[in-house]
């Protein structure tokens, strides 16, 4: 399982993006290929590491399989690992 991580520029941020994305990469490291997405790949799952509700990261040159994630605050990261650890 191949998961790409798509960060936002970062204007708003409002929790520790950087923080959530160690985390889901400790917590899946073995389970799953993670990677910083380009548009050269195609990911199972895509995961958008959003600062703020606004959500206005670009992945329109992003390739995925299953499903983007968009993660806007930190206390979504054990529902997302959950997502992603039972494929």
């Amino acid at each position: 399982m191949k998961i790409g991580f798509k960060y936002c520029g970062g204007c708003n941020p409002r929790y520790d993006r950087k923080a959530v994305y160690e985390e889901i990469l400790d917590r899946a490291d073995g389970i799953h290929e993670i990677a910083i997405a380009d548009e050269n790949g195609t990911y199972d799952y895509l995961i958008v590491l959003a600062g703020c509700t606004n959500a206005c990261a670009d992945c329109s040159g992003l390739s995925f399989q299953n499903e983007k994630i968009v993660i806007t605050e930190y206390r979504q990261v054990c529902d997302t690992i959950n997502r992603i650890t039972k494929s």
